[in-house]
């Protein structure tokens, strides 16, 4: 980027493209968000974003969106850039409470906050706090999948819980795994590999834990296409979008999205190709 355009860029950050913290909290508001909700969010940080205000003071517009009745959940997961199969060959330890979360700044930032909660998950820890906190991660570790039945996502669905996908493409929606967890039965492809995988977890007493778990299957990952899921969410009204500036702001409704799919004759087109 030439000088020029540098200089112009951060003097729209400072003006045109400038936003606070009431600004997130109104758009959230408007994307269908009430106070008391149950919200996962997906959140990316960067300085140059025009936000004015630190990473915590965006951790707080999320709370603040839900108020103190509500409860704020993010993924907390301890790798990146790898398949859950990749990373549990590696040996790691999950301690949940010192790992540290790798799926961008504000997910660490709230995983730190006094009163916070972490499910005992060793690859797809969820973090939680508000009232429905503790329910909405106890278990997960006995799960017969990370996913599935009795997990922190099967919860978010009986909570009538909401998605937020704040400034990071929609594919980073763990919800997604889900969906396909529910319909597996119906894709062409196999969700999971054969066998289970054993995690080493310590929990919050600095107890250890082997914890087994399914792993999405390779077969899974390569036929994944999420645009194609994200333009069925918007055509059946699942998923609403508004941008805040030149950020891009998504909200799903967790139930709504399972009705949805349960009721279509097939799985949303092209989601998943099987090669």
């Amino acid at each position: 980027m030439s000088g020029i355009k540098q200089r112009v860029k951060k003097l729209l950050l400072k003006t045109v493209w400038a936003f606070g913290p009431e600004d997130v909290v109104r758009t959230i508001r408007r994307l269908g968000v009430r106070p008391g909700d149950v919200m996962m969010v997906h959140a990316g940080w960067r300085p140059d974003s025009g936000f004015r205000g630190s990473v915590q003071d965006l951790v707080q517009a999320f709370l603040d969106a839900v108020g103190p009745e509500g409860t704020l959940c993010m993924m907390s997961m301890p790798f990146h850039g790898m398949t859950m199969a990749e990373y549990l060959k590696l040996g790691k330890v999950f301690d949940v409470r010192r790992t540290v979360s790798m799926v961008g700044l504000p997910s660490e930032v709230f995983r730190r906050r006094k009163g916070v909660v972490r499910s005992l998950h060793p690859t797809h820890s969820v973090a939680a706090y508000g009232p429905k906190a503790e329910w909405l991660i106890e278990g997960h570790e006995r799960c017969a999948s990370p996913f599935g039945k009795g997990s922190p996502f099967d919860k978010m669905v009986e909570a009538k819980g909401k998605i937020l996908i704040y400034g990071v493409p929609f594919n980073t929606m763990t919800f997604e795994h889900y969906l396909e967890d529910l319909l597996q039965h119906r894709l062409q492809v196999s969700v999971y590999s054969a066998m289970t995988v054993p995690g080493l977890v310590i929990d919050s007493a600095g107890r250890r834990l082997i914890v087994k778990t399914k792993v999405i299957s390779d077969e899974l990952n390569r036929s994944r296409n999420t645009d194609s899921l994200y333009s069925w969410m918007k055509e059946t009204k699942v998923a609403r979008k508004m941008n805040l500036k030149h950020i891009v702001v998504t909200v799903v409704d967790a139930g709504d999205a399972v009705k949805a799919l349960l009721r279509a004759p097939e799985p949303p087109p092209g989601w998943h190709i099987a090669f």
